[in-house]
Order: structure tokens, then C-alpha cells, then sequence
């Protein structure tokens, strides 16, 4: 199974060879500048963290059944996954879920790799984690879909590409999404090619079976509908960290795990998918499935980190990864990181500085700006 999603992966990486290098930074909107480390940091260790289960969810009148709305075929969706109070910015409570999950692309090894030296290596220099703003992605988590179902935690609103209110949306109630010759459907009200959904009060929006945060633009395309998550980068990469690898990882492979899965998101940000979107969500680029894969230690380590990423020659690194060295070595030509490499070296003692100079030679560290 893993020789043959290596071969899908190698296709891939084929038609996009460029990927090896960094990306040009050039004059962009998010005005990012790069603050280049110069020092070399000492042996440091992260200690693992306990891994704190989150909350049994206790509101059972989430539903709020009988609400009406402008919109027809509506159906209660199922937990937001967050308690009732819905606390806002990186430390909101956890996502619902009895036990850690599995890592997507890494599992943690039966046998644990033998303790060896690490090959001379620069380490790059610490950077202090931003506390400024920092940028969006463009996130496809959707494509080609004949209908969908979206809703909102908090209630919200369509809006077309002008910004106009087309329609509204009542908490905690899905309604299905369908294109049509003039459009698409929301329910039974017609609207354009392309809308929003806005959340009211910072609240989560819903689609297929999955909660996120951010705003959400559906499309109309050639193929079916086409669903885009605006998240802030900081809050995907906290997503991506938990999908990745598991969240009971020593933090200092969940750091390198994170500057990893920035670098490479921002490298896509320069150089985007498609005009609609930067990335998409699978594993052909990274594993992103909203707040279900948010933990408190993916938010420690995305915080701990906040607008940091791999630099090069004056570039975002496109920094490559995988599950482990071999197929690191046979997709991406050994140039990238190994997760379970990192996990073993992270058990070891080493610190995420050290992880990252060892899978990411030559490359430094900088801090995102966005003027």
C-alpha cells in the first residue's frame, strides 16, 4: 500500500519539479519580509508534554430544534465539537474526541530506531515567534462536488462577490449547496457562481461533515462545485500539525512538524494551485481536515512557533516531508524530512532546531511580517 501511494506521489511530484526550490519571495500583498538568523544555538531538549484529553462535550441542546429559516430542507447538524462557549483565539477548548488520533501519514514506530550521533549539521539560529498579524491561505476542501451540505455554529450569511447579503444561515442548521445552469441552489434560493459563507461572531462554518474556521467560498466549476476555506495561517497550521503526526508527539518533533507545514503552505501562498486556491487538503499536499485535528499540544507547538518558517537564499524553503526516509528518498530525491525520523530523534533529546538542521541543511529560520 505505502510502495504504491509512493509511486501516486512520485507521479505527482514529476509534473511539478520546481517544488525542489525555494520560492521566490518577490513584492507580494501580505508584504512578508524575512529576518534571516545568523547564530548557532546550542543542544536543547523539549520535554514531552502529558497529552491532554479534551472535554466531554456536556450542551446537549446544541440542536436548538424548531428554528425556522428563509431556507428550505434544512437539518440539524452535528456538534460543532466545541462547548457552548466557543472561547475564541488559539487557546479555544479542544475538539470532541475520546482519544488521540492517528497520524495520516506517520505512525509511531513498534521498535524504536537505535540512539546514534547526528551527522555535523548547521543548526539553524532561534527565532522569535511573531506576535503580528499573519496571512491567510487558500485552502480547497472541497472539488468537483455535485451538492453539498453547509451550515454554521453560530448562524451567518451568503454573500455574493460584492459583498451584498443574499440569504441567511441559522445556527446549527445545514442546507444543501447544488449548481444549476443560472448558478447554484442554496436550498431553494437561487444565487451566483460564487458566494461566501460569513459566520456571525467569529463562529465556525460546516461543510460535508466537517467543522472549520474561517470563511468559506463555494464555486461554480466545470466539474461540480468547488469549496475554499480563508483560514488564518496560524490556525490551519495548528490543524495540520494534529493530521500530520499525532498529538501526543514530543514537542519538539510537533515544532519541526509545524514550521514544516508553514514553510511549505506560505512557499504555496507565492506560487498557487490554481487562481481559486493556494493548496489543496490531502496528502498530495497536507493532510488538512479542520478543527477535528486541533489539540491542545498542536496549538502549544503552532504558538510556540507563530510566523516561522524554513528560508533559503533569501526564499521560503518548499519544505518537503513524509512519513519516513524511504519515501523522503524515493519521491523527493532524499531532500525533506522523515516524521517518524523526527519522532525518534525528538525521543532522543533533540530539539526541534536540531531536527530541523538535520532533514533541512543549509536552510535558516525567519519570521513572517505582514505589513
Amino acid at each position: 500500500m505505502q510502495m504504491k501511494m509512493a509511486a501516486r506521489l512520485k507521479t505527482a511530484w514529476s509534473k511539478r519539479p520546481l517544488l525542489l526550490f525555494g520560492l521566490p519571495m518577490g513584492i507580494v500583498t501580505v508584504g512578508v519580509s524575512l529576518l534571516l538568523g545568523q547564530k548557532f544555538l546550542r543542544s536543547q531538549s523539549d520535554p514531552a508534554p502529558a497529552l491532554t484529553p479534551p472535554p466531554l462535550k456536556t450542551d446537549n441542546n446544541v440542536f436548538q430544534s424548531g428554528l425556522t429559516n428563509s431556507l428550505s430542507g434544512q437539518n440539524s447538524l452535528p456538534p460543532d465539537l466545541f462547548t457552548a462557549s466557543r472561547p475564541s483565539g488559539p487557546t479555544a477548548t479542544i475538539p470532541t474526541q475520546s482519544t488521540a488520533p492517528s497520524p495520516s501519514s506517520a505512525a509511531i514506530p513498534n521498535q524504536p530506531v537505535a540512539a546514534r550521533p547526528l551527522p555535523p549539521r548547521q543548526v539553524p539560529a532561534a527565532v522569535a515567534p511573531t506576535k503580528g498579524a499573519v496571512p491567510e491561505v487558500r485552502v480547497a476542501i472541497a472539488r468537483g462536488a455535485k451538492s453539498l451540505p453547509i451550515g454554521s455554529s453560530t448562524g451567518g450569511y451568503l454573500v455574493n462577490d460584492n459583498g451584498r447579503s443574499l440569504t441567511s444561515l441559522t445556527a446549527d442548521q445545514a442546507v444543501t449547496v447544488q449548481p444549476n445552469s443560472q448558478g447554484m441552489l442554496v436550498g431553494d434560493v437561487q444565487v451566483p457562481a460564487s458566494i461566501w459563507i460569513k459566520p456571525k461572531a467569529g463562529g465556525l462554518f460546516y461543510l460535508d461533515g466537517r467543522w472549520y474556521r474561517g470563511r468559506l467560498r463555494l464555486l461554480v466549476e466545470a466539474d461540480g462545485l468547488t469549496a475554499v476555506n480563508y483560514v488564518d495561517l496560524e490556525q490551519y497550521v495548528s490543524s495540520v500539525v494534529g493530521a500530520e503526526v499525532s498529538p501526543g508527539w514530543p514537542t519538539a518533533a510537533l515544532k519541526a512538524q509545524a514550521i514544516a507545514a508553514r514553510s511549505y503552505a506560505l512557499a504555496h501562498s507565492f506560487r498557487p494551485a490554481s487562481r481559486f486556491f493556494d493548496l489543496g487538503n490531502d496528502q498530495r499536499w497536507q493532510v488538512y481536515q479542520g478543527v477535528e485535528d486541533e489539540w491542545n499540544t498542536t496549538h502549544q507547538a503552532t504558538n510556540a512557533t507563530r510566523g516561522i518558517v524554513l528560508s533559503k537564499d533569501g526564499s521560503v524553503l518548499v519544505s518537503m516531508y513524509a512519513a519516513n526516509a524511504d519515501i523522503v528518498k524515493n519521491v523527493f530525491g532524499g531532500q525533506g524530512m522523515s516524521q517518524t525520523g523526527a519522532y525518534e530523534l525528538a525521543k532522543q533529546g533533540y530539539s526541534y532546531l536540531q531536527i530541523l538542521g538535520n532533514y533541512y541543511p543549509g536552510a535558516g529560520l525567519s519570521q513572517i511580517r505582514v505589513q
